[in-house]
């Protein structure tokens, strides 16, 4: 990976779209080589932090930086190098193969011309391997599922040797079964790797359950932050979704949910 000490990090963060405040001084520090989700109601900001962090949105105010970089000061194929983003679900050259879409993230290294060196493919191959798409490699696009594709973009991204790795929404309008799948290999690749990835996941029980640090947004600020032990409880939740939540063990592993009837309706909850 092409790494640079330090964490991600956010100062007095303010961004304004078309007139109207999105974010305010937003400070935030990631940890290095960690997982960490960002959650909060529609419209609260998440994406545009998200864009924001990776140098794509110029802010009002405050700046981004990585390790002791500041983002604004680094160009386009720099940051790219460093920092890679996966947006919600493009549209992708469905002809192209899988591993013709993968070797599009070394091209913040060589190039659009340049001819795809060992040392280059060297990384495409990790990248599919990491990926779980090895036997895939050859398919083209349209023969593979939602899932599959998906899987194919987080590739394309880690081809890049980036050190931190940005996806918003990554599991949407997935099975269950794929939306796990890439999960759990992201969380492996940050603690195989040192891999500092940033997403921004509705779940919020798979948010707690796969990420080492949480963000709470609600109306363009940080409402909380830490560990996912400490804000996926009710009080906490309930407080950022305005919806009045319940805690339960499943399996050992506590879970919060909202609550589908009035407290008189509905057994005691975990507190």
């Amino acid at each position: 990976m092409n790494t640079i000490p330090g964490s991600l990090r956010a100062s007095r963060l303010s961004v304004a779209l078309a007139g109207k405040q999105v974010l305010s001084e937003i400070d935030l520090a990631f940890p290095d080589a960690r997982v960490s989700a960002l959650c909060g109601p529609n419209g609260c900001g998440k994406s545009t932090l998200l864009r924001a962090l990776a140098g794509l949105i110029r802010p009002q105010a405050g700046s981004v930086w990585l390790g002791d970089r500041l983002l604004s000061a680094m160009t386009a194929q720099e940051r790219a190098r460093h920092l890679a983003i996966l947006g919600q679900s493009p549209l992708l050259p469905t002809s192209m193969t899988v591993a013709e879409l993968v070797a599009c993230g070394r091209f913040v290294h060589t190039g659009l011309t340049e001819r795809i060196s060992d040392g280059n493919q060297r990384w495409i191959s990790w990248a599919i391997s990491a990926s779980g798409l090895t036997a895939l490699r050859d398919q083209p696009l349209s023969r593979l599922s939602g899932g599959q594709r998906q899987l194919a973009r987080i590739a394309m991204a880690l081809a890049q040797g980036s050190h931190t790795l940005l996806l918003d929404e990554p599991t949407t309008f997935l099975d269950v079964h794929h939306q796990m799948e890439i999960l759990q290999r992201m969380r492996a690749l940050s603690r195989e790797h040192g891999l500092t990835v940033l997403w921004v996941l509705h779940d919020l029980n798979q948010a707690a359950a796969f990420s080492d640090h949480m963000v709470l947004m609600r109306d363009g600020r940080v409402h909380a932050e830490g560990p996912p032990a400490t804000l996926a409880v009710p009080a906490v939740l309930s407080s950022v979704f305005g919806v009045d939540m319940c805690a339960g063990l499943i399996d050992g592993q506590p879970v919060c949910l909202p609550r589908m009837s009035t407290p008189a309706e509905q057994p005691p909850c975990v507190p």
